[in-house]
Order: C-alpha cells, then sequence, then structure tokens
C-alpha cells in the first residue's frame, strides 16, 4: 500500500519480502542471521498493525535504526500480533526494551505488548541414536539432510548410558528449519531419531551457565554501586550483584550469560586504556 511505499522511500536501502509466513524489511537477505544480542521478540501487536507504524515505533524510542523486521503474518497478509526486530548492535536492543516492554505501542487499543531478547538457540539435541552407528557416518547424513551443520559430537546420558548427539548450526535460522525437515522422519536402521531444541546450560558444558566477571587490578575503595553503575552500561545491563573480595578484586554477576558476554565485549578498550583485567569467572 502507499504506506508501505513511503516507508521505503524514507529507507531507500531496505526491501519488503515474504518468506515462509513472514514479511521481512530488512537492509540485507533475508537469510542473514541476526548478530547476537541484538534481535528482539515482539509480542502482543495489533492485527492491523504493519511495517509503516511499527518500525517508526521502533526507532522513535532513541535506540537507533531497525536493520531487520520479520512481521509474521497470517495468509490474508494480517498480523498475527509478533514480529522480530533487529537492531545494530546490543546496547540498542537493551535500550528499546527498556523503553517499549510491557507498554502500550499503539494508542488506540491500550494494550501494553511484550519486548525481550530473541533466542538464539543453534543447537540441536538427537535421541533414539543407535550406539553401533560410527559418528562420522550420522554426521554426513545430518549434513546431506540439512543446511548449515557446524559440529555433531556424541552425548552419553543417564544411568541406562543412552545415546544422544549436539547438533550445532550455523544460525537459529538453519537450525529451526532443520527441525522442521528433520522432524517429517529421519531413520537409521530401524531407529527413528528424534530431534529437541537444545538450549545453553543443557549440554553439559560448564561455560554456557557462567554470568559472572572476575575484575582485577581496577581500584575498587569507590565501593560495590560505582562498580555495579560502570558495568551496567547506562541500565543497558543487568547486574545481579557485585562482590568485592579485595581492594583490587572483584567479581560482577549479570542476569543471564548474554549480558555478561556483552559486558566483557564492551569494557574491553576501557580495560585495555586503563590496565584492569576482566575475565570469566563462577561463584
Amino acid at each position: 500500500g502507499p504506506e508501505i511505499q513511503a516507508l521505503l522511500a524514507l529507507h531507500p536501502h531496505h526491501n519488503i519480502t515474504q518468506h515462509n509466513g513472514q514479511r521481512i524489511y530488512s537492509r540485507y537477505s533475508p537469510l542473514t542471521p541476526p548478530a547476537p544480542g541484538c534481535e528482539l521478540f515482539i509480542r502482543g501487536l495489533p492485527s492491523d498493525y504493519y511495517e509503516d507504524e511499527l518500525v517508526p515505533a521502533l526507532e522513535q524510542v532513541g535506540a537507533g535504526p531497525v536493520v531487520t523486521l520479520r512481521l509474521m503474518v497470517n495468509f490474508s497478509g494480517r498480523c498475527r500480533g509478533y514480529a522480530f526486530a533487529e537492531y545494530s548492535n546490543p546496547w540498542a536492543a537493551r535500550v528499546a526494551i527498556n523503553l517499549l516492554d510491557n507498554r502500550p505501542i499503539k494508542r488506540s487499543s491500550g494494550t501494553p505488548i511484550s519486548v525481550r531478547l530473541s533466542h538464539d538457540i543453534r543447537t540441536l539435541s538427537v535421541g533414539n541414536v543407535p550406539n553401533d552407528c560410527p559418528l562420522r557416518e550420522l554426521a554426513i547424513g545430518l549434513s546431506t539432510a540439512t543446511d548449515g551443520v557446524v559440529t555433531v559430537r556424541d552425548v552419553v546420558t543417564g544411568v541406562e548410558r543412552s545415546r544422544q548427539l549436539v547438533v550445532e548450526y550455523r544460525s537459529h535460522y538453519s537450525a529451526a528449519m532443520a527441525r522442521r525437515v528433520l522432524a517429517q522422519g529421519l531413520y537409521v536402521g530401524a531407529n527413528r531419531l528424534t530431534f529437541e531444541w537444545l538450549t545453553p546450560g543443557d549440554t553439559g558444558d560448564a561455560c554456557d551457565e557462567i554470568r559472572t566477571l572476575c575484575v582485577r587490578r581496577l581500584d575498587l575503595r569507590s565501593g560495590r554501586q560505582l562498580l555495579a553503575d560502570l558495568f551496567a552500561f547506562n541500565g543497558a545491563l543487568r547486574v545481579d550483584g557485585v562482590r568485592i573480595v579485595r581492594n583490587y578484586l572483584a567479581f560482577v554477576r549479570f542476569r543471564t550469560r548474554l549480558e555478561a558476554q556483552m559486558a566483557m565485549e564492551w569494557t574491553a578498550p576501557v580495560a585495555h586504556s586503563y590496565k584492569f583485567d576482566v575475565s570469566w569467572a563462577m561463584y
């Protein structure tokens, strides 16, 4: 319609395509995966709410330009009530959450929307795997049946020592498409394999659960609050706790693993300039 054309006129580097029940407003290929921590899941949108209203609403909060918007639509083209929006960096995404979550996006509706980080799960758990089938053959079979396989590894679980595979894909989109294809049925001998999402922490890797940073060689005599404010980056990240062991050693715990990763990346230039160390820790 004319409203969509007006939106594209303001953003000449973007275009709108339709793919698998979603309208994609983007300056990139529709299959380009979002950067970690940059994509939001938005739920509770009115059925008559489209890109021409949603994109300006997402940009007017001061978080920055929307790189990609995926609006879920039904067969008639009406909004299904949810969308995915990608910003250029994690800080912008966090600002948008703080300003939009649990608030009405359209005054006439008055209904608050839910805005949170989308899950970037790229790993599937494969069950009912025969014990006598070589891992190499299984990896070749999965790579042939699906696109984007990065790694395939064995995991033995439970007292019965049942065999499972952990399959990592290039992106969440690749993993989602693979799960859809594999759910139709993939057999190894008489065994029909099962496929489930594998969230961080389910793999048995301790590093997936760490959300605490260790800070060394920084003068901490100013106290916990100053350190918490430093690592919160003006409210963009959520600090759950600060523990100062000595004047030059402290631990900063974040609400999520992703926020701890973002803090690690964002403090790197500052740490280099002021000659203090930030590393992963656990307490």
